[in-house]
């Protein structure tokens, strides 16, 4: 038990003065900042509290450091020193810019293996085979994490921007992105020796713990279709690909060279993910366009009459008061003559379901209503 302790001191000692962890610290704020500074141009203000959304980050940074700790620990999986070099130096080079589409665990680690790959083979011989696998079962790990985190993005976490597509037309796109600091112990050769239950034996057996202070984050551009629908395709694409390389992974124990087509699999199938997400504006093939002159709502205002009312992004008003809505124009029009007293709408969502709803409140235009088209 002293040795286990005296390792994870050491490994926290050296965490400490590791300069990743302090460049994961400022990247998280200069996230917070980028988002919020994003939604102050669209809005006038900040969507949600820098506060929370630390704190929010804190506990699943917590719970996931401990699942990948335990799980590193029970199946012995194992780091070089040069593995976290180079896993360090790759991280700073995938972040310059922030560029947090790059920074998926999938390219951080997978660039990581490529690149160490014909070291390790030549110095490591057989003993390679269990830092590469190491690495691969890892990356099936994040990505579990990424598609879980994607899953539960809510609206509060999105940007929402108007732009001109390629053929002149005003679109309507959300951006979400997420860093996301995940430090998890692992073995490393070492001079403590440290008795533990591995599946595999690394060497001679004596092993130090390492603290790894991991970053990894996603950024996606929404135009292709509604939020709600893309990330949860996103997301179940993300641990798809996640549960594959875990498998992938666990039967290069029985044939090895499987372990290198995972490595592939891994970048290229998250290269596709990313792609998918994307859509090509000379089709105009977008959820949002001005030219459709839809009243489909492109964003509701949280704590406003139409948030209370249940209306969700996506939500098309077909009706007022009885009154047929044909397009964004014609919504103003219909509540500017309306006489006083209760508002009727009927709605039709993203999936062609049809509600009705009255509002009490006194409305004379969309802006009051806490709705926004794009137009």
């Amino acid at each position: 038990m002293n040795a286990w302790l005296q390792s994870a001191l050491q490994a926290l000692l050296h965490t400490i003065q590791n300069p990743l962890l302090y460049w994961a610290i400022g990247l998280s704020f200069f996230t917070v900042y980028h988002i919020r500074k994003e939604q102050r141009q669209f809005f006038g203000r900040a969507l949600y509290n820098s506060v929370k959304t630390w704190s929010h980050t804190f506990v699943f940074s917590i719970i996931s450091s401990f699942i990948i700790s335990v799980i590193a620990l029970i199946f012995g999986l194992v780091f070089t020193n040069e593995i976290i070099v180079v896993l360090s130096v790759m991280t700073f080079i995938l972040t310059i810019g922030y560029r947090l589409q790059f920074l998926s665990a999938t390219y951080i680690l997978g660039f990581t293996y490529l690149l160490l790959l014909p070291t390790h083979l030549n110095f490591f011989g057989d003993e390679a085979f269990y830092l590469m696998f190491s690495i691969t079962t890892l990356i099936g790990i994040m990505l579990l994490l990424e598609g879980h985190h994607i899953f539960h993005m809510k609206t509060k976490h999105l940007s929402p921007e108007f732009r001109v597509s390629l053929r002149g037309a005003k679109i309507g796109r959300y951006s979400f992105e997420k860093l996301l600091f995940v430090p998890f112990f692992i073995f490393v050769p070492g001079e403590t020796i440290v008795p533990f239950f591995p599946v595999f034996s690394f060497g001679e057996g004596t092993y130090t713990l390492a603290l790894i202070p991991f970053i990894f984050g996603f950024s996606y551009h929404i135009s292709k279709d509604l939020p709600q629908v893309v990330t949860k395709k996103l997301a179940i694409r993300t641990a798809s690909l996640g549960i594959i390389i875990i498998i992938g992974s666990l039967l290069s124990l029985a044939f090895p060279v499987v372990n290198y087509g995972v490595i592939g699999l891994a970048i290229i199938g998250h290269l596709y993910i990313q792609v998918s997400s994307k859509v090509d504006e000379r089709s105009q093939q977008t959820a949002f366009l001005d030219l459709e002159k839809q009243a489909k709502l492109f964003w509701v205002k949280k704590g406003s009459i139409a948030d209370i009312a249940g209306l969700q992004i996506g939500d098309t008003i077909i009706e007022i008061n009885d009154q047929k809505v044909n397009d964004v124009d014609d919504v103003n029009h219909i509540l500017r003559d309306l006489p006083p007293g209760t508002t009727a709408f009927t709605v039709e969502n993203y999936l062609k379901e049809i509600r009705s709803f009255v509002v009490v409140e006194p409305i004379y235009n969309y802006q009051d209503f806490g709705i926004q088209f794009v137009e």
